[in-house]
């Protein structure tokens, strides 16, 4: 089952570049988080912002109340990356439109705790492709400035791919 229909096929749409080409992850600018947020709810999707400008706990606290940490499991995320995968697969993403988890920070997020950062983006990342295997939309748009030195990094076999330039009035 196919998750974009030939109309919806066009490298300059941020879902289809994350999924096609970008192994589940995007990168905007800040300056392009408003228009892109309305473009993505325009097209039906959930969008899920996590502030990665704060202390790791607070991070930790937004993934585990998205990912409903104490209903499934009994208690709260702590960090470690064998929960957060374990979160991520009981992730209820719809048949119809999709998810996207919004990192705000990414960028201070990556210089607070590279590894576990990298972690995060390969089960993201790991994530996407799962949802696109049943045909489902899942991918993760991480908001840094253009020159981020987070642009360019790599995570597991993904690199993360550089400020687009979108046109989301469309």
């Amino acid at each position: 089952m196919a998750i974009f229909g030939g109309d919806e096929i066009s490298w300059q749409s941020i879902d289809f570049t994350a999924l096609a080409g970008g192994g589940g992850l995007a990168s905007i600018a800040p300056a392009d988080r408003d228009p892109c947020r309305s473009w993505l709810l325009r097209h039906g999707y959930q969008v899920v912002s996590v502030d990665g400008t704060g202390d790791f706990a607070a991070v930790c606290g937004e993934l585990s109340r998205w990912l409903s940490f104490e209903e499934l499991y009994g208690h709260r995320f702590n960090g470690g990356l064998d929960a957060l995968r374990d979160g991520f697969l009981d992730l209820e993403v719809p048949e119809t439109g999709g998810v996207v988890l919004e990192l705000l920070g990414l960028d201070r997020l990556w210089l607070a705790d590279c590894e576990w950062t990298k972690g995060l983006l390969q089960i993201a990342s790991e994530t996407s492709a799962y949802n696109m295997a049943i045909g489902r939309r899942f991918f993760t748009i991480g908001v840094v400035a253009p020159d981020s030195p987070i642009l360019g990094e790599t995570f597991g076999s993904q690199v993360v791919p550089r400020c687009g330039s979108e046109d989301f009035g469309a």
